[in-house]
């Protein structure tokens, strides 16, 4: 045994104690780096097409709402709504057609 514990041998003595307890090898260590970046980066997608979404529902509700309250649905209301938090959004989805302007502006404000 001591013939094969040259440096190389140590090394290759100590790599294999390793993955016997568990712990990857610098193949593994760059293979779950490049996954845990690759599923990042889906992350990343799938958040943005979630805001992509939300902004487009925004944009649907004020305007429906402008046609609803015309001139009463103001710039300033325009821009809360586009503000709004989804929960909010979703609140005002529900209610379109009974909201009232005063309760949209209390909803968004």
């Amino acid at each position: 045994m001591d013939g094969e514990r040259g440096k190389g041998g140590a090394i290759k003595l100590i790599t294999l104690d390793l993955e016997e307890i568990g712990v990857p090898s610098m193949d593994t260590l760059e293979e779950i780096a490049k996954r845990e970046r690759e599923e990042a980066r889906l992350e990343g997608i799938r958040e943005g097409e979630r805001k992509g979404k939300l902004e487009e529902r925004k944009e649907l509700v004020i305007r429906i709402l402008s046609k609803r309250f015309g001139n009463q649905l103001t710039e300033e209301l325009k821009n809360d709504i586009r503000k709004a938090v989804e929960e909010r959004i979703n609140n005002i989805e529900d209610n379109l057609l009974e909201i009232t302007i005063e309760e949209l502006k209390d909803l968004v404000k």
